[in-house]
C-alpha cells in the first residue's frame, strides 16, 4: 500500500519519499522471489510497480539534476523490458480465454482456442527460459537491490512541495498534449502514447494522495476509466497484430481477418469512450489539478 507523500517540511518530504521507496522496492522483491510459484502475477505485478517506480522518479525530477533522473528512468525502464514479452504472452492468454467464455465473437470460438493453443506454447517457453533456464527474476532482485544510481537519486534530492507539484503538473500537461495529438492522428501508436501518459498520471495522484486518498479526488475516477479503455484498447490491438502472424499455423486462417475486423470494432467503441472522457477531463486546468491535490495533501 502506498501511504501518499508528505509534503509540509522538509524532513516529513525526505522521510515519506524513503517510505514509499522502501515500500515499492519491497513489493517488487517479493514478486521476483514468488515467480516460481505465480509466474502470471508476479510477472504482471512487476510491470506494473515499475511503472509506477519510474512515475515516481518523474514526479521527483524537478529535485534533482536530468543526468540523474534519465539514468534511473533508463534503468527502471530496461529492468522492465526483461518481462515485456511474458507479460504479452500472459494477457493474450487471459484475453482469449475471458472472449471465449463471453462468447463475445460468436462463430469464431475455434479460432480462438487454436490461438490459445499457439499462446500457451509461447507462454511455457518464455517461462521456461525467465525461470529456469536463466532464472531473471533472480536477477531482477539483484540488479533493483545493488544499483547505486538509483538509491543516490532517491537520498540526494533537494525537495521542496512546489517542486514536485510543479512536476505533477507537468505530468497532466504531457497527458493532455498526448490527448490532442491522439485525435489529430487518431492511430494505435498515438493511443498507446496517450495511455503511458495517463498511467503517469494515475500512478502519481496515488503517489501524492496515498490509495486511501486517492478515490476522494473529483478528477481521479476519470483517469482510472480512461487507463482501462485505453489499456484494453492497446491490449486489444496487440492481440490481433500477433494472431496475423500466426496465419500459417492456424487451421482457420481462413476466419481470422474477419475476425480481427470485429475486434476493430470494439477499438472503435472504446475510442469513442475514451475521447469523450478526455474532452470532459481536459476542461480542467492544470491549476484546478495542483489546488485539488494541495486541499487533500494537506486535509
Amino acid at each position: 500500500m502506498i501511504p501518499g507523500l508528505i509534503l509540509s517540511k522538509q524532513s516529513n518530504i525526505q522521510n515519506s519519499i524513503h517510505e514509499t521507496f522502501q515500500s515499492i522496492t519491497g513489493i517488487l522483491n517479493s514478486y521476483a522471489n514468488s515467480a516460481s510459484v505465480n509466474p502470471v502475477e508476479s510477472t504482471h505485478q512487476i510491470r506494473k510497480k515499475l511503472k509506477l517506480f519510474r512515475a515516481f522518479a518523474k514526479l521527483l525530477k524537478g529535485c534533482s539534476d536530468q543526468d540523474s533522473y534519465v539514468a534511473v528512468n533508463t534503468f527502471l525502464r530496461d529492468l522492465g523490458r526483461e518481462f515485456s514479452e511474458l507479460r504479452d504472452a500472459h494477457v493474450r492468454n487471459a484475453q482469449l480465454q475471458e472472449l471465449i467464455i463471453q462468447q463475445a465473437y460468436p462463430g469464431f470460438q475455434e479460432l480462438m482456442k487454436e490461438l490459445i493453443n499457439l499462446n500457451s506454447f509461447d507462454v511455457k517457453q518464455i517461462e521456461n527460459e525467465l525461470l529456469v533456464n536463466n532464472n531473471r527474476f533472480l536477477w531482477f532482485s539483484n540488479q533493483l537491490n545493488t544499483n547505486e544510481s538509483l538509491v543516490r537519486y532517491f537520498s540526494g534530492l533537494d525537495l521542496s512541495d512546489e517542486k514536485i507539484l510543479v512536476s505533477f503538473s507537468d505530468t497532466f500537461e504531457k497527458s493532455r498534449l498526448a490527448f490532442q495529438s491522439g485525435f489529430i492522428i487518431p492511430d494505435s501508436e498515438q493511443m498507446h502514447e496517450w495511455r503511458k501518459r495517463m498511467k503517469d498520471v494515475q500512478y502519481q495522484t496515488e503517489l501524492l494522495a496515498g490509495d486511501e486518498n486517492a478515490a476522494a479526488i473529483s478528477f481521479y475516477p476519470t483517469v482510472v476509466l480512461l487507463c482501462d479503455y485505453l489499456g484494453e484498447m492497446n491490449d486489444l490491438h496487440m492481440l490481433a497484430s500477433w494472431a496475423l502472424q500466426q496465419n500459417n499455423d492456424l487451421k482457420h486462417a481462413d476466419k481470422l481477418d474477419e475476425w480481427i475486423n470485429e475486434t476493430k470494432y470494439r477499438n472503435n467503441e472504446l475510442q469513442h469512450e475514451a475521447e469523450n472522457l478526455g474532452n470532459e477531463f481536459y476542461h480542467l486546468s492544470a491549476t484546478d489539478i495542483i489546488d485539488e491535490m494541495r486541499s487533500t495533501i494537506n486535509a
